[in-house]
């Protein structure tokens, strides 16, 4: 979870809402191998409102706005998604980074001064349980197995991420896999060092080398060091993010998520990309690191998008960029509002929105 900025007026984000739509890995000695269970899932509408404000005296033009594109994978079920724009002017062309990652790039032709608009989606999906995947130490492959474009996108340093270029992030790396052979337990080792540290949230992403230094950090940053330990061992990473749903108790009405979660996820043969939430296996008070998130994602969370940072649309972002950002004022909130299973339709008005095109 991040603390990244900011928060939308609750009436400007509701006016735009409108009719709202929206495993543990066991490390097991001769298990039966990669098993997934999955179960139906809770349906929720999630909408996005990404708020452009314009801080100059003087207009802006050709603004670009880049959304990540959430897909139906085994544990989401993207049953509809809208693109929503303030007016027919916008040009919404989907996109796709080095990494596959589908994006709309919505472009505002003009923003007066101290001006603001909205953008966004309007989606229907079903979120499963998080899915159980049971990896086998004794089938466990080893780098060798790794294909090589994956080796090659996946294990690279990325600038203001990864820092592979300290000698503090190979050293360290090297420290905690050596005592092991199995890529399995190289990758565990790496996890419990990880998960000893600190939450904090201070509005902020330091690279790897920073976080290592002062032993906290963000979600973002729990999953820079992680990847860049594993990355630094020769092990290909990547990250995941989206937008959680954090109903308190007895709350009521449509829940917004300003603060959304990144975690990471590792290519491990023959498995392939199996996830790692080191910051929800945090050790608490002391005590010792969680395997919860091992292999298993966060639940109750819309996955946006995957990528490794650097992206050329979101840079090191995942749940959007805009161009000229000195400029910009931005405010990113996703409202969420449970769904029944058999409920009608969306009704009553709805802001413009429209299907988007590919390029």
């Amino acid at each position: 979870m991040d603390n990244e900025p900011s928060r939308v007026s609750r009436r400007a984000a509701y006016r735009l809402a409108g009719a709202l739509l929206v495993s543990t890995v066991l490390l097991a000695e001769g298990s039966a191998g990669a098993e997934v269970t999955s179960h139906e899932g809770k349906a929720y509408h999630v909408r996005y409102v990404y708020r452009l404000t314009n801080k100059l005296d003087r207009e802006l033009k050709d603004v670009r706005v880049y959304i990540p594109i959430p897909e139906t994978s085994p544990r989401q079920e993207i049953r509809s998604l809208e693109i929503v724009v303030p007016d027919a002017s916008c040009e919404k062309r989907t996109v796709t980074d080095q990494y596959g990652q589908k994006l709309c790039r919505i472009v505002v032709p003009r923003l007066g001064p101290k001006a603001a608009t909205e953008v966004g989606f309007d989606c229907e999906a079903v979120l499963r349980p998080r899915p159980r995947v049971r990896l086998d130490r004794a089938r466990a492959g080893g780098l060798d197995d790794v294909p090589p474009e994956i080796r090659k996108l996946y294990t690279k340093n990325v600038k203001y991420v990864y820092d592979l270029d300290k000698e503090e992030i190979q050293q360290t790396s090297a420290r905690l896999v050596r005592p092991h052979e199995n890529l399995l337990d190289k990758v565990m080792a790496i996890h419990d060092f990880v998960a000893q540290m600190e939450y904090k949230r201070d509005g902020r992403w330091d690279s790897a080398c920073v976080v290592l230094g002062r032993k906290n950090g963000s979600c973002s940053e729990f999953t820079y060091l992680f990847c860049a330990l594993c990355r630094a061992a020769g092990i290909p990473t990547r990250f995941a993010g989206g937008t959680c749903y954090r109903r308190k108790k007895g709350q009521a009405g449509p829940v917004e998520d300003t603060v959304y979660h990144r975690w990471s996820e590792l290519y491990l043969p023959p498995y392939g990309w199996v996830p790692f939430d080191v910051t929800r296996d945090r050790a608490v008070r002391g005590g010792k690191p969680k395997r919860d998130c091992v292999g298993a994602g966060p639940d109750n969370v819309l996955i946006l998008m995957h990528g490794a940072g650097g992206s050329r649309c979101l840079g090191n972002e995942y749940v959007g960029s805009n161009s000229q950002p000195l400029a910009i004022k931005r405010e990113r909130t996703f409202l969420w509002t449970r769904k029944a299973a058999s409920s009608a339709q969306r009704s009553g008005n709805r802001p413009r929105s429209s299907r988007f095109v590919s390029e």
